[in-house]
């Protein structure tokens, strides 16, 4: 009986080093990339494993799922991750292998943000540590705080949030962004994502960590308020779009991340109505501190 499958993922002019990182929180067992050569694939070794650039028109992604993964819905996940304008193609090979259930749990280890905060899956415990800890169930691609995005805006949450401050979380994913603003004192807190499988699994996290967030659909997200802080860990591309959104709804702090070094002229440019003094970096990602003006 077959207990494993690799997930062959067929894409259009992408690095994928970068696809990798932009798909870090899907919950899988691993990402592999694999040369194309003569219709067939090679594994890569020696000089190749170190180059920064593998073009999909050269290269393959692999991806190493459990037999009952749902190959469609990852696949939906990647096209909504990405921003494709297409569904990828995709191909399986199936077989038997090693405890990988056990192997994945172990890989989603302890994250250490800082000195005041933690995140930890169920399955770990909290001991020994004096600041605050943020339980995550990992779900498919909604955020366990591995990517650098996430980790830069929890810093920030860590450092910036002021009890009683209303906060706003514009593509919450797990929901790791509003819960742990919670654990620091922010209080009357929306996050709003597009995915109701997100919604779902942010539901759960805000369970099991005690937490009173207001978790919404996009389509269900009404403006009646303004927010102290406003945050949106979102690709640049989404970003232009809610725009006219975030700009309704800021009253004095705006944090933007999800963003390459390239993007950081035209955000400027878009949201020319905040004053962004601040912008931190964490290997090549960025993460912009505004005020609003």
């Amino acid at each position: 009986m077959y207990s494993w499958k690799n997930i062959t993922v067929h894409l259009k002019n992408w690095n994928l080093n970068e696809v990798i990182d932009l798909l870090e929180d899907l919950n899988v067992i691993s990402f592999n990339i694999t040369e194309k050569k003569n219709d067939t694939e090679e594994h890569l070794f020696g000089e190749l494993a170190n180059q920064n650039n593998f073009h999909s028109d050269k290269y393959n992604l692999i991806i190493l799922v459990k037999y009952s993964t749902n190959t469609e819905s990852i696949i939906k996940i990647i096209k909504r991750t990405l921003h494709l304008s297409y569904l990828p193609e995709y191909s399986e090979s199936l077989f038997k292998n090693r405890d990988w259930l056990t192997y994945n749990q172990k890989s989603f280890d302890k994250i250490t943000i800082s000195k005041k905060l933690k995140i930890i899956t169920p399955w770990h415990s909290n001991q020994n540590f004096g600041g605050k800890t943020v339980v995550i169930s990992p779900g498919a691609g909604f955020g366990t705080g591995k990517h650098p995005t996430t980790k830069l805006c929890l810093n920030w949450i860590s450092k910036n949030i002021q009890p009683g401050n209303s906060l706003l979380d514009y593509g919450t994913g797990s929901g790791i962004l509003g819960i742990t603003a919670w654990k620091f004192g922010s209080r009357l807190i929306t996050c709003v994502d597009n995915d109701e499988n997100a919604i779902k699994n942010a539901k759960e996290n805000n369970r099991l960590n005690n937490s009173k967030i207001n978790l919404v659909l996009n389509t269900d997200f009404k403006i009646n308020q303004t927010y102290d802080i406003v945050i949106a860990n979102i690709l640049s591309n989404v970003l232009i779009e809610i725009e006219p959104i975030l700009k309704m709804v800021s009253n004095s702090k705006l944090i933007l991340s999800g963003l390459l070094n390239k993007d950081e002229k035209l955000i400027r440019q878009k949201y020319s109505w905040c004053n962004f003094k601040k912008t931190k970096k964490d290997n090549g990602w960025l993460m912009m501190d505004g005020t609003i003006k």
